[in-house]
């Protein structure tokens, strides 16, 4: 008998059969057996179903003075690198050159940053960079040279794959006003300049973090 835990960790999946089998343990009938089971962490797609099967039989019959124990296979824990493709949009030169810098420093698990500049709007459509299928994080300015960062986040949040993109908008308007324009048009950041770079950074990671907890 198995069963699939979906969105749940070994640690999670352990507990589950510990309750299970103290249910088991309190009834009479199961006094006189034992059971041993195993799990299954599955944190990639190189998984095939027979081999997966045939792992857990495998670990089953083991020592079979082991009983109401679990056991675990670890072979698909490991999870792969995931590309982003990061677009930063800032006219002035040197703070784009400080976020470029400090993007390619961040260490995100289980990610890998391809970071990309532009000065203003227009040279970012015109790249045809967020047309990739990969996730997408872009960090633009509100106020751009040619293309402002409202009329991309218009253009990108009307694309059918819109929600690969993870939008940071930085502003030097501090106001609820600005701030819930912004939110009202998609955005899942609203940065107010001058800003701590440690806090980006910070903010980036717990971002990602959902992705692969």
């Amino acid at each position: 008998m198995g069963h699939l835990l979906l969105q749940s960790s070994e640690v999670e999946a352990r507990a589950f059969l510990k309750r299970i089998f103290a249910i088991l343990k309190a009834e009479r009938k199961f006094q006189q057996i034992a059971l041993k089971a195993s799990i299954t962490e599955i944190r990639n797609n190189n998984v095939i179903f027979e081999e997966l099967l045939n792992k857990n039989k495998q670990m089953l019959s083991g020592d079979e003075q082991l009983t109401w124990s679990i056991a675990e296979v670890k072979d698909y824990c490991e999870q792969p690198t995931e590309l982003v493709k990061v677009s930063i949009i800032e006219q002035n030169a040197i703070f784009r050159q400080v976020l470029e810098s400090t993007l390619k420093q961040i260490n995100i698990p289980y990610f890998s940053l391809d970071v990309k500049v532009y000065e203003d709007g227009y040279s970012f459509l015109q790249s045809d960079d967020y047309k990739s299928g990969h996730m997408h994080l872009i960090l633009m300015n509100d106020i751009l040279p040619l293309k402002n960062g409202l009329e991309i986040l218009h253009i990108l949040r009307h694309m059918p794959n819109e929600k690969k993109f993870i939008i940071y908008m930085m502003s030097e308007r501090n106001s609820e006003g600005a701030a819930l324009n912004a939110y009202e048009g998609g955005v899942d950041e609203y940065i107010v300049k001058p800003f701590n770079l440690r806090l980006l950074e910070a903010k980036i990671k717990r971002t990602f973090a959902r992705f692969w907890q």
